[in-house]
């Protein structure tokens, strides 16, 4: 509040002060007016006096008989006893000419003043209770505006919306009611979220959870199972419970990036050497599924951000591809530098991807592949999230034969 002026105060105390300027204006015209109406009604009873003392007493000096006027103090004894009986006729004495002749307009003066202070006065109170009263009706609106916010309605009224403190208080309520609302619906929104979370996640690791139980269970009840199909079971368990801990940890990670409280490294980071360590760590999975991936990288792409978190946003890409191609065939990893971003292209061959499945497959859970492919519907999300934190996007690219994701790092 101590930051805003009070435009509104300013305004009253401007026409105060206008007001105030005026009166004293027109207090000194009319001050001005009366004396010279007063000199002038000298002049003319001065006149009058010399011409009757004159017409009495032609041989009276009249240069002398206007000092003695002006100056009665100062009359001669010869003049005293001709004409001082005439002159105290109108009231010229020694002793109060000057303050006589002056007296009335002094309470001119003094009338005038009285009653241009008075209306002042009651220009100023007028201007204050004025004021006061839009004041109180400002307080008054701020108040049911307060109330229309609690009772739920954010709509800003605009009506009579001036530029003073109160407006700017009024503002900044709204600001803070739409920010309270914004928080409040995120609450929800992330509370729906948390559930739906709940809910994803549950219904992930049902599948899993239920195929191990069942394998756990015929390996326990089945002591004499031949050594190759144990084997076998104990393979799929431990593939079961890899996933899901993959899954975790990968839900971990991406919750974490969700909440900020990730702090990307932001260093220079040598693409192909990425790569290649992403490649190398699905080497067993490649193995595996037979499907082999064939790096093709420019030695001199580099981006800035963090190693660690990009290195495995293009692995869960890689891994993806790996998953979804055909026994046999290959995944190649290419790169792209320029003068506007460093892209990776990630192809596959396999079955072509609708568009539908292409705006869903970036979606939490989304899958529609075998769980025994580990395909959970989080690795790619998760990559979204790292490469959209790093200033880059991912796009997918499918056709009849083949399947590209483009990674593209734009460049600052």
């Amino acid at each position: 509040m101590g930051t805003y002026k009070n435009r509104q105060a300013v305004k009253y105390i401007t026409i105060a002060v206008v007001t105030f300027v005026i009166s004293l204006i027109v207090y000194i015209i009319t001050a001005s007016m009366l004396s010279d109406m007063y000199r002038q009604r000298e002049m003319d009873a001065m006149t009058g006096i010399i011409g009757s003392v004159c017409r009495q007493y032609p041989d009276v000096d009249v240069t002398e008989l206007i000092n003695v006027i002006n100056s009665p103090q100062n009359i001669s004894s010869k003049t005293e006893k001709a004409i001082k009986p005439l002159l105290l006729s109108y009231g010229i004495d020694e002793k109060a000419f000057a303050v006589r002749s002056l007296s009335g307009l002094k309470r001119s003066y003094v009338l005038l003043g009285g009653i241009i202070l008075a209306v002042s006065g009651i220009i100023y109170l007028g201007i204050f209770i004025l004021y006061l009263r839009k004041r109180t009706y400002r307080l008054e609106q701020l108040s049911r505006y307060m109330d229309m916010i609690t009772a739920g309605n954010y709509n800003l009224d605009l009506e009579n919306n001036t530029e003073d403190e109160l407006s700017s208080l009024k503002n900044q309520l709204y600001k803070l009611m739409v920010w309270l609302k914004e928080q409040t619906d995120n609450a929800i929104q992330n509370k729906v979220a948390l559930a739906q979370s709940v809910s994803d996640i549950s219904h992930q690791l049902k599948t899993p959870l239920t195929s191990a139980q069942i394998l756990l269970d015929n390996l326990i009840n089945n002591p004499d199972m031949e050594a190759g199909l144990r084997k076998q079971f104990t393979y799929e368990v431990f593939s079961q419970v890899s996933g899901m801990n993959w899954m975790i940890v990968s839900m971990l990670k991406l919750s974490r990036i969700d909440a900020g409280v990730v702090e990307f490294e932001k260093e220079e980071v040598c693409l192909t050497e990425l790569i290649k360590e992403a490649s190398d760590n699905l080497a067993i999975i490649s193995e595996i599924k037979n499907v082999p991936v064939n790096v093709c990288t420019d030695t001199d792409c580099v981006i800035y951000g963090d190693y660690n978190w990009n290195r495995e946003a293009i692995q869960n890409i890689i891994k993806n591809a790996i998953e979804h191609s055909n026994t046999g065939e290959n995944v190649t990893v290419k790169t792209e530098d320029n003068d506007v971003y460093t892209a990776v292209y990630i192809t596959n061959t396999g079955e072509k991807l609708t568009d539908m499945q292409q705006k869903q497959i970036f979606e939490r859970y989304y899958s529609e592949a075998k769980f025994e492919d580990n395909s959970m519907g989080i690795g790619l999300p998760l990559a979204k999230a790292v490469v959209e934190k790093h200033g880059g996007y991912i796009t997918v690219d499918s056709n009849e034969d083949k399947t590209t994701f483009i990674v593209k790092y734009i460049k600052m």
